[in-house]
C-alpha cells in the first residue's frame, strides 16, 4: 500500500503526510454518531484520504466515498497444523466404509446362495449345513483356505466368484495398509463454519471495530450468527488487529485458538512466522465465509476520488500491485500448499502399530469368552 500511494502521489504530483488515528482501528460507527479510526480521520477532515485498504461496506458510503475497488478477497480461519504422525487406527482406513458394509453383506449373500445351490446330506439338519457354509465363507475372506464339498456347478460358480472377490479385497487391504503404515497424516480438523461451531472448545479470534465484526453481530440467522453466539459460551475473543501477529505465536500455535482475517493478511502472517522459524505451523481453512472489496478512502465528495480512481486502474492494469504484494513478503508460497501426508523412512514402531495390537488383543479375549463358554455349556448339557 505504501508503494501504491507513492505511485499515485508522484503521478499527481503532491506530497503527503502521514497521520495516524490514536485509538489505531479502520473505523467503526459509534452509537453516538461519531467514527472511529481512519474513517473518523477522514469523516472529520482530519485528513484528505485514508490508503487502507478499507471494506466497501453500506454504512461506510453514507459517511465517506470510497475509490474504485482494487482487492477482492474473502475471510478465512488461520487453524495451527497439528504434528504429522503415523495414525495407529490406520488399518481401518484401505477400506471406505461403503467397502465395509458391502463386503459384509456379500458375505452373507454368498452364504445363503452357496446354501440354497449346494447338496447337503439327507440326515444333516438345514440349520447346521447353513452354518458350515456361512463358516467356510467367511474362512475364504480371511484367506485360511476352502474345506468343504462342492458338487452342483452353480454352487461352484458363487464359490469361485467369491474367492476372486477376496483376494482382490484381501490384496487391495494389504497393500494399502503397508502405504499407510509408511505415511504420517497431518490432520486439519477445522475447515469450515460448522466445524468451529461443532467444536467443543476452539475459540476463534475476530479483530476488534472492524467491519467484519461489525458484519458479525448484525447477522441474524445462519452460521455467522451461531459463530456470533460462540461470545455467549465463551469461545469469542476480540483483539486489535495489530496483536494478530502475536496472537498467531502465543494462542493459535497452540491449538486452542483460531484467527479469522482475510486470506492475503493470513498468507503474510503465515509466511513472516516460517521466515522467522523455518516452519509451516499453520493452515488456511477452506471454507470462506465472508467475501469482500476492499479500497481506499476519501472525503465526502471529494475531487481526489476521481483521479486516484485513474491511477489505480492504471496501476492494476499494469499488474504492478500483484507484483509488489508478492516481492513484498518474503517467503510468501513457503507454506501454500502444504501437504497432509508425509511419505518417511523409517522402521515401523509400537507407537505406530498399537492399533493393530488392541485389535488382537480383544479378539484373543473374545475367542477366549467363547471358548471357556462352549466348555461350560458342554459340561451342563
Amino acid at each position: 500500500m505504501a508503494k501504491l500511494t507513492n505511485a499515485i502521489t508522484q503521478s499527481l504530483n503532491v506530497t503527503y503526510r502521514i497521520r495516524q488515528p490514536p485509538d489505531g482501528q479502520w473505523g467503526s460507527l459509534n452509537p453516538n454518531g461519531t467514527w472511529t479510526g481512519l474513517v473518523g480521520q477522514v469523516y472529520r477532515h482530519e485528513a484528505d484520504f485514508a490508503v487502507g485498504p478499507h471494506d466497501v461496506t453500506e454504512v461506510r458510503s453514507k459517511a465517506i466515498d470510497f475509490t474504485v475497488n482494487f482487492i477482492f478477497d474473502a475471510r478465512k480461519f488461520i487453524v495451527a497444523q497439528n504434528r504429522a504422525e503415523v495414525d495407529p487406527w490406520g488399518f481401518a482406513f484401505p477400506l471406505t466404509s461403503t467397502v465395509w458394509l458391502c463386503t459384509f453383506l456379500s458375505t452373507w449373500l454368498v452364504a445363503v446362495l452357496t446354501t440354497a445351490f449346494g447338496k447337503r446330506h439327507e440326515k444333516q439338519p438345514l440349520g447346521k449345513y447353513a452354518y458350515a457354509v456361512f463358516f467356510h465363507t467367511y474362512r475364504l475372506l480371511l484367506q485360511q483356505g476352502l474345506e468343504m464339498n462342492i458338487v452342483s456347478l452353480p454352487e461352484r460358480l458363487v464359490v469361485a466368484g467369491w474367492l476372486i472377490a477376496t483376494m482382490v479385497i484381501c490384496w487391495s487391504y494389504s497393500s494399502n495398509l503397508t502405504s499407510l503404515l509408511a505415511i504420517k497424516y497431518a490432520p486439519k480438523p477445522i475447515q469450515t463454519i460448522r466445524d468451529l461451531i461443532d467444536h467443543k472448545s476452539m475459540i476463534v479470534i475476530f479483530p476488534r471495530r472492524t467491519a467484519l465484526s461489525d458484519y458479525l453481530f448484525s447477522v441474524e440467522s445462519g452460521p455467522l450468527k451461531e459463530v456470533a453466539d460462540l461470545s455467549k459460551i465463551g469461545r469469542y475473543m476480540d483483539i486489535p488487529y495489530w496483536e494478530f501477529a502475536q496472537a498467531l505465536e502465543t494462542l493459535v500455535i497452540r491449538g486452542t485458538h483460531i484467527l479469522a482475517t482475510d486470506t492475503i493478511d493470513a498468507g503474510s502472517m503465515i509466511a513472516a512466522y516460517f521466515s522467522k522459524t523455518g516452519r509451516c505451523q499453520f493452515y488456511i481453512a477452506r471454507e470462506a465465509f465472508v467475501h469482500f472489496s476492499l479500497g481506499m478512502v476519501c472525503q465526502k465528495g471529494s475531487p481526489l476520488v476521481a483521479a486516484i480512481n485513474k491511477r489505480i486502474s492504471a496501476i492494476f492494469e499494469a499488474g504492478l500491485y500483484q507484483y509488489w504484494l508478492n516481492k513484498n513478503v518474503a517467503n510468501s508460497t513457503a507454506c501454500q500448499y502444504m501437504p497432509s501426508t508425509i511419505a518417511v523412512l523409517e522402521p515401523l514402531s509400537i507407537s505406530n502399530m498399537w492399533g493393530l495390537f488392541v485389535l488382537l488383543v480383544a479378539g484373543l479375549a473374545l475367542a477366549t469368552v467363547t471358548f471357556c463358554s462352549e466348555i461350560y455349556l458342554g459340561n451342563v448339557s
